[in-house]
């Protein structure tokens, strides 16, 4: 049988610092990466044009809106979106 109880850890100070130090430059990465991404979430597209999830769906499946797949989640192009967006304006 294992024993699961919490068992006592001494960390050093080095250790403490190595873990700053590294937690530190992925914070660094994370805020450098101002680049908007180039995919809105089905949310975001929601909320953006005001409609449903429900009409933006409808709409994909009828060929009105092109998307990417990113695993199970569906992701629409900022590109197509600003052409829609053109489209609609014409």
């Amino acid at each position: 049988m294992h024993d699961f109880r919490a068992k006592s850890c001494s960390r050093t100070s080095g250790d403490l610092k190595g873990i700053e130090r590294i937690f530190g430059v992925a914070m660094k990465q994370h805020a450098d990466s101002t680049q908007p991404s180039p995919f809105l979430t089905t949310a975001d597209l929601a909320i953006r044009w005001k409609v449903t999830s429900m009409t933006l769906r409808r709409w994909r499946k009828a060929g009105k809106l092109k998307v990417s797949f990113l695993g199970r989640g569906v992701r629409f192009a900022i590109t197509e979106v600003e052409r829609v967006e053109r489209d609609a304006q014409a």
